[in-house]
């Protein structure tokens, strides 16, 4: 399976471990497709398909940007039917499942956001596609997606400000064949110690964490190193 990550270039080597979680626990691996407008410097060019695509620092096209690298991977892939998208801040724990991973519902998520936040608005534009009661599949964990089914979210607006929930958007249009499960989505978005890290993510299949996470006293740094020490086969 190719696995495709549209990848924005920041200050702390989330990828490098989400790659060691992927090589541990993922599924058997072909291509891994980066794209994005920087390749970090530990990952070692030979061993991947780097597609350079250019970032997107206007909150309005965040959204677009993500969809468009992909876009740009499967134009790339021409034989990539089936592909597993993740980020760079996703981290297996356990043995992967195909399964589509939901916490509770779009408009769940939509009431709990701040009125003037920026995701809440992409929350909103995928409603009004959706509807209330579609699941909130933007979770933060991989997602097996299908080439053909990607495609149908050319349905969409692009353009519009703020743009949509992708992996919400993809499985509205596949509602009728899919396997979910509802979970609580975790990403750790705040400094701790790596005890408190160990005991949120217990009994977990994935986790996330949010550069705000990344302390100086580096505890982050050890808690993802003891969870991934082997490099993987994408590094230098």
């Amino acid at each position: 399976m190719d696995v495709i990550i549209p990848y924005m270039h920041g200050n702390y080597p989330d990828l490098k471990f989400a790659l060691r979680s992927l090589e541990k626990f993922g599924p058997e691996v072909r291509d891994l497709i980066i794209v994005g407008e920087v390749l970090p410097t530990y990952i070692n060019p030979d061993k991947v398909v780097f597609i350079r695509h250019a970032d997107c620092y206007d909150d309005k096209f965040k959204e677009k940007n993500q969809y468009e690298k992909v876009l740009s991977a499967l134009n790339y892939a021409v034989n990539c039917d089936i592909f597993l998208y993740m980020h760079d801040d996703h981290f297996l724990l356990s043995k992967f499942r195909d399964i589509a991973w939901y916490d509770k519902t779009l408009f769940n998520k939509f009431i709990s956001l701040n009125p003037e936040g920026i995701y809440r608005k992409t929350i909103g534009n995928t409603i009004k596609i959706t509807g209330n009661l579609m699941f909130n599949f933007d979770v933060h964990a991989p997602m097996v997606m299908d080439r053909a089914s990607f495609f149908n979210l050319q349905q969409a607006d692009w353009n519009k400000n703020y743009g949509y929930c992708l992996k919400s958007l993809y499985c509205w249009y596949i509602k009728d064949r899919l396997e979910s499960k509802d979970i609580s989505d975790l990403k750790i978005r705040y400094p701790s110690n790596q005890t408190d890290y160990m005991n949120q993510v217990n009994g977990r299949e994935w986790f996330s964490n949010d550069d705000l996470a990344w302390d100086d006293m580096g505890e982050m740094k050890h808690f993802l190193t003891d969870l991934y020490p082997d490099h993987s086969r994408w590094e230098k």
